[in-house]
């Protein structure tokens, strides 16, 4: 199962002039053909309203949601689709599919009350995406082994790779997989967008962006030349998380 995963994943070195590398670019593990689902933009479009009705009731909310949706193109993580692309795309036989996003509750935080999540589990007539991928081999480190190696020596340390899902990028055909679409305030328009990364809440990513960890902790000689960082890497880390 690590293997399956692992080869559907490739270190680009060079990446682009907009996005230059190096990083980790995969392909999800379909477990039916992508060509199988249907087209749910419909059923996305329905979410997308059913949002919008949630935060009219706090104008501070919606805001704050349409910022994260903004901050999602200004990091790259996704990328703003004309019509006229998508058409194209079509046109040279790839596949569409839609991921619905919506507001949820985040009470722990004071600046930011709620959060955009993205719904990778909606069926639509039969399918989703999550129910289309394997999930892969468990390859999150055991927590209860790592906090007792933790507290093996004297001093401790910490790390976190910040923003690691949205680390790893993915083919440009699983991005036309990954649409979304929102229409902003005092706007006229609907806009789509297709997600460039890993997206939290698809299935196979955990495993995807541990074994791009595990191996980064490795190529390129790394293991000999930093074994302190390969070992926290590679046995002690939990999601994104390392303890040494």
């Amino acid at each position: 199962e690590y293997r399956q995963f692992l080869d559907n994943m490739y270190l680009d070195t060079e990446g682009s002039e907009s996005d230059p590398g190096p990083y980790w670019r995969t392909s999800y593990p379909w477990r039916i053909p992508r060509e199988d689902l249907v087209d749910n933009k419909q059923a996305v479009l329905g979410v997308m309203r059913a949002t919008e009705r949630k935060l009219t009731k706090d104008p501070a909310w919606r805001a704050l949601y349409e910022q994260q949706l903004k901050d999602l193109v200004a990091n790259k993580f996704a990328e703003e689709t004309s019509e006229a692309e998508l058409e194209a795309w079509k046109e040279k036989g790839g596949k569409t599919y839609w991921i619905a996003h919506q507001m949820a509750l985040n009470p722990a935080s004071k600046s930011s009350p709620i959060r955009t999540v993205f719904n990778s589990s909606q069926m639509y007539k039969g399918y989703s995406l999550n129910s289309s991928w394997d999930l892969g081999p468990d390859v999150t480190g055991n927590l209860h082994g790592i906090l007792l190696r933790f507290r093996e020596n004297i001093i401790g340390a910490q790390g976190d790779v910040r923003k690691m899902y949205y680390c790893v990028r993915v083919t440009e055909a699983e991005e036309y997989m990954q649409l979304f679409c929102w229409q902003f305030e005092n706007e006229d328009r609907i806009r789509t967008f297709r997600m460039k990364r890993l997206v939290m809440g698809n299935k196979p990513s955990a495993n995807s962006s541990q074994i791009a960890l595990k191996e980064t902790a490795v190529i390129n000689g790394n293991d000999l030349k930093f074994p302190a960082a390969k070992k926290a890497l590679v046995d002690n880390s939990y999601v994104d998380n390392t303890f040494t």
